[in-house]
C-alpha cells in the first residue's frame, strides 16, 4: 500500500497522519476545523484519507474546484506540488535549509557538487550552523502538549476529576470495518462523526472480511463464493435500477442533467443497498474527548463481535499517542458483560413456556412492526404544565401548575400549545420543556434504516445484532424494475449461508444477513425528541423505510397527544404519503441558488 505513493507523497501523509497505511490512525498537525472538515467529508467520500489529504493539497495549490480538475492534471504537476510541501514540513524544511547553508559555506553554485560533499563534513557544518536550523517538530508544539498532559494527570487521575478529560479532544479515523463495527463506535449519545452513505456512493469497492473462526471452518470456501455473488448482485441491481429510472420517469423540465442523474442515483442506491451484507466493509472520521473515548472502549471491547474488539485495542493504542495521560481507564467492561450474560439465563427461563411454544412453531410474527410500549401517564396535561412552568422563574411550584392545567378547558390547552409552536421556524429547535414527556415503541426496521434510525442519539436505543429471524422487505422499485426474483433468490441465499454460519459461529454469524433483513429495536425518547424524528425523517428526502415506520409512531401516539397531533399535522411538522425520488426537492432547491 505504501509503495503505491511516490517518498514526497510518503513525507506529506506521514505528517498528517500517525499511522498512514493501517486501520486506525490519528489526525496531526492540522487545526480543529480542518479535522472537523475533513472527517465530515466521509459522509460522501469513498476515498482512504490518504487519497483526500493529497488531492486537496493539489485543488487548494492550483485554485482547482472540481474532482475533474484534479483528475485532468497531470501527474508530474501533482508530484511537483508534493515535492514542494514536503520541504515547508519541520523535517523537509530542516534539510532544505541545512542543504543550503553547506553549499553556502562551501561556495558551492550547483546543486550537483553537494552530494561530492562528505557526509562528515555536512555535519561539521550542520553543527556550526544548529542554532540556525529549526526545530524537527513544530516550535513550541511539544512543551505545551507536555504542560497540558502534566496538567490534566494532576487533576484528572489524581484528584479524580474525570471533566476535565472532556477537554482533550482527539479525532482519529477508522477504515475498512465492518458496518457492524462502525455502529458499535457509534453507539454513543456524544459521538460525533460521520460515516460512508450507503444513500450516496456505490459500496462497490468494499468487500466483506470472513472472521477468525468462519475462516478456518468447512464453510470458508461457500462464504467467499457467496460474498463475492453478493457483491456482484449489487453491482447489477444497480446498474438494472439506473436503467430501468432513465426509461420510466421523465426529468422535470427545470432541472440539469446533472441534477437529474444525481436524484436517479441516490434512488437506485436507497434500493440497492438491500443487497449489501452487514459485514460490509465502511469508513468513518470520529471527533471526541477523552472522557467519551474512554467510557465507549470500555464498551466495545466486550462487543459480541471479534473485529470490534480488535479495533478497539487499535484505537486504544494509537490515541495513547496524543492522550497518553489521559486514556488510562481502559479495561473491559466486565460488569456490563457478565451481567448481561447472566440476564439472558434468566430471560430464558422466565421464557421458558414461549420458547417452547416457540419451537412448536405456534409464536408468529406481529402483523404491526410498530407497537407504542409506553407514554408518560396523562402526557399531554404534563406536557403543557411543563411549557407554563418553564424555566421555574416564578413563585409557583410545578404540581400547583398541573392541577390548574388539568381544570383547564380543550380549548385553553389547544389554545397553550398553539402559542408553543406559533413562531416555530425550520431551524429552530423545540422548546425543551417538552423533554419531560416520553414514549418508548418497539419497531421492527430493516437493518438498513435501523443504521440510519441509530443517528438519533437524544434517543435511548437498544443496540440489534443482523440476524434473519425477522423476515426482509422488498422494496416496491426493485419490483417495478422486474428485480423482485432476483432479490428474493438473494435473501433466501444469504438466510441459508446465515443458518449454516451461526451454527458454526453465533457471534461471527452477523456478517451475513443483508441490509434488507429487519431487526428488532425498542426507541425511547422524549417529546421534543419525537417531534425532531417526525419533522425530520417524514420528508421526502428520507429514506423510505424508516419514513413509513416514524409515520407509524405518530399514528400509534396520536390517541395520547390529540391536541399536539393536531397542531403536529397543521404546521406540517410530520409529512405523509408516499414519495418517489426524494432528493428532487434538494437537487432544485440546489440549483435555484446557484442561479442567483
Amino acid at each position: 500500500m505504501k509503495e503505491k505513493y511516490s517518498p514526497a507523497a510518503q513525507n506529506v501523509l506521514a505528517y498528517l497522519l500517525s499511522h498512514p497505511y493501517d486501520r486506525v490512525s490519528l489526525l496531526t498537525h492540522i487545526p480543529p476545523q480542518v479535522k472537523a472538515t475533513l472527517l465530515g467529508m466521509y459522509s460522501r467520500n469513498d476515498q482512504p484519507m490518504r487519497d483526500t489529504l493529497l488531492k486537496t493539497i493539489v485543488l487548494v495549490e492550483f485554485g482547482l474546484k472540481k474532482n475533474s480538475d484534479y483528475d485532468a492534471l497531470p501527474a508530474e504537476g501533482k508530484e511537483k506540488t508534493y515535492q514542494e510541501y514536503a520541504k515547508t514540513l519541520p523535517s523537509g524544511l530542516r534539510e532544505s535549509l541545512k542543504k543550503k547553508i553547506i553549499m553556502l559555506e562551501m561556495c558551492l553554485k550547483n546543486e550537483n557538487n553537494y552530494d561530492s560533499v562528505p557526509e562528515k563534513l555536512k555535519e561539521i557544518i550542520s553543527k556550526k550552523y544548529a542554532d540556525l536550523l529549526p526545530s524537527d517538530e513544530p516550535p513550541l508544539y511539544h512543551l505545551f502538549d507536555k504542560k497540558a498532559a502534566g496538567f490534566l494527570e494532576e487533576w484528572a487521575i489524581k484528584h479524580g476529576h474525570q471533566s476535565l478529560k472532556e477537554t482533550a479532544p482527539v479525532a482519529y479515523i477508522v477504515e475498512g470495518v465492518s458496518i457492524i463495527t462502525a455502529k458499535a463506535l457509534e453507539d454513543d449519545p456524544l459521538f460525533h462523526g460521520q460515516e460512508l452513505s450507503t444513500r450516496y456512493k456505490s459500496f462497490a469497492k468494499q468487500k466483506v472480511q470472513i472472521p477468525p473462526t468462519l475462516a478456518a471452518s468447512p464453510l470458508r470456501e461457500e462464504l467467499e463464493k457467496y460474498f463475492t455473488e453478493s457483491l456482484e448482485r449489487y453491482l447489477y441491481a444497480t446498474h438494472e435500477l439506473n436503467e430501468y429510472q432513465e426509461k420510466a420517469f421523465q426529468k422535470p423540465t427545470e432541472l440539469s442533467l446533472a441534477g437529474w442523474k444525481n436524484v436517479l442515483t441516490a434512488e437506485t442506491f436507497d434500493n440497492a443497498r438491500y443487497y449489501l451484507n452487514a459485514g460490509i466493509t465502511t469508513s468513518l472520521g470520529i471527533m471526541e474527548d477523552a472522557r467519551t473515548l474512554e467510557r465507549k472502549l470500555r464498551n466495545i471491547l466486550v462487543f459480541p463481535f471479534p473485529e470490534t474488539r480488535e479495533v478497539a485495542h487499535e484505537i486504544i493504542e494509537k490515541a495513547k499517542i496524543e492522550l497518553s495521560t489521559l486514556i488510562t481507564h481502559t479495561q473491559p467492561n466486565e460488569y456490563k458483560m457478565v451481567t448481561e450474560k447472566k440476564l439472558e439465563k434468566v430471560l430464558e427461563t422466565v421464557m421458558v413456556l414461549e420458547r417452547d411454544d416457540q419451537r412448536e412453531g405456534s409464536i408468529t410474527m406481529p402483523e404491526s412492526r410498530v407497537h407504542l410500549l409506553h407514554a408518560t401517564p396523562d402526557l399531554e396535561n404534563r406536557m403543557i404544565a411543563d411549557i407554563l412552568y418553564g424555566e421555574g422563574r416564578h413563585f409557583y411550584p410545578w404540581d400547583h401548575v398541573y392541577a390548574r392545567v388539568k381544570a383547564m378547558t380543550m380549548s385553553e390547552k389547544k389554545g397553550v400549545l398553539e402559542q408553543t409552536f406559533e413562531k416555530l421556524g425550520d431551524h429552530d429547535e423545540f422548546l425543551r420543556q417538552l423533554n419531560g414527556t416520553r414514549m418508548i415503541f418497539e419497531m421492527y426496521p430493516d437493518f438498513g434504516a435501523w443504521r440510519d434510525i441509530q443517528r438519533h442519539r437524544r434517543s435511548r436505543q437498544t443496540f440489534p445484532l443482523p440476524t434473519c429471524d425477522f423476515g426482509y422487505d422488498v422494496p416496491s422499485l426493485l419490483k417495478e424494475a422486474g428485480l423482485e426474483q432476483h432479490y428474493k433468490e438473494h435473501q433466501e441465499k444469504a438466510r441459508e449461508i446465515f443458518e449454516q454460519a451461526r451454527k458454526i459461529c453465533p457471534e461471527e454469524a452477523i456478517i451475513i444477513p443483508t441490509l434488507g433483513f429487519r431487526v428488532k429495536q425498542v426507541i425511547d425518547a422524549d417529546m421534543g425528541e419525537w417531534l425532531y424524528i417526525w419533522r425530520l425523517r417524514t420528508t421526502p428526502k428520507g429514506h423510505f423505510s424508516y419514513r413509513q415506520l416514524f409515520i407509524e409512531t405518530f399514528e400509534h401516539a396520536k390517541p395520547y397527544i390529540p391536541l399536539l397531533a393536531e397542531i403536529v399535522e397543521k404546521k406540517g411538522l410530520i409529512t405523509k404519503g408516499e414519495f418517489r425520488h426524494g432528493r428532487l426537492v434538494e437537487e432544485q432547491r440546489y440549483e435555484e441558488k446557484q442561479k442567483r
